[in-house]
């Protein structure tokens, strides 16, 4: 026994009707708006809002591992090895990256390796606090509420580590 449906034409429109409103709803979502009204997505655009995305995403891993350092640091006694470890992941992870964060990666990185320093015992603990500092205030710069007293970013309002005297006990900035 064969049983055969001969939707023919009434199934193609409504498949063709299917994906023109799929097209439309994705058209309204992805279409660019400037100035309230619809701009056309040139190429120049186009990658200028891939650059954007990446340069977001490089910001949320440069916060993210700043913290750690300075979960590190604010240590009384921090784990040389683990934080070798630390300054080897934040290096290999930014090592490359869009122009617009250069300068954060560069000073996350050097922050790293004073960490790194500071827990085996090579430099000074405020050598390791004052790199943190910096690298944070390049990365603060990056955040889109930069400027903003209720929000800082992804980054902890304690973030700063502040002062350290040779000796003295960690305190939050």
């Amino acid at each position: 026994m064969e049983i055969s449906l001969d939707l023919g034409k009434a199934w193609q429109a409504g498949l063709g009707l299917f994906l023109a409103l799929a097209l439309l709803l994705i058209g309204r979502a992805t279409t660019p708006v400037v100035a309230d009204s619809p701009a056309t997505l040139t190429p120049d655009r186009w990658q200028a809002a891939v650059l954007a995305r990446k340069a977001g995403a490089e910001i949320v891993r440069l916060a993210i591992d700043a913290q750690a350092l300075h979960d590190v640091a604010a240590r009384e006694t921090p784990d040389a090895i683990q934080t070798m470890l630390l300054a080897q992941q934040i290096y290999a992870g930014h090592r490359q990256g869009t122009t617009a964060t250069a300068l954060a990666r560069q000073a996350l990185i050097a922050a790293a390796e004073a960490t790194a320093r500071y827990a085996s015992g090579g430099t000074p603990r405020q050598i390791a606090v004052d790199a943190i500092n910096a690298a944070l205030a390049r990365i603060r710069v990056l955040t889109p509420a930069h400027g903003a007293e209720s929000n800082r970013g992804p980054l902890a309002d304690d973030s700063n580590l502040g002062s350290v005297r040779p000796g003295a006990t960690p305190t939050p900035g």
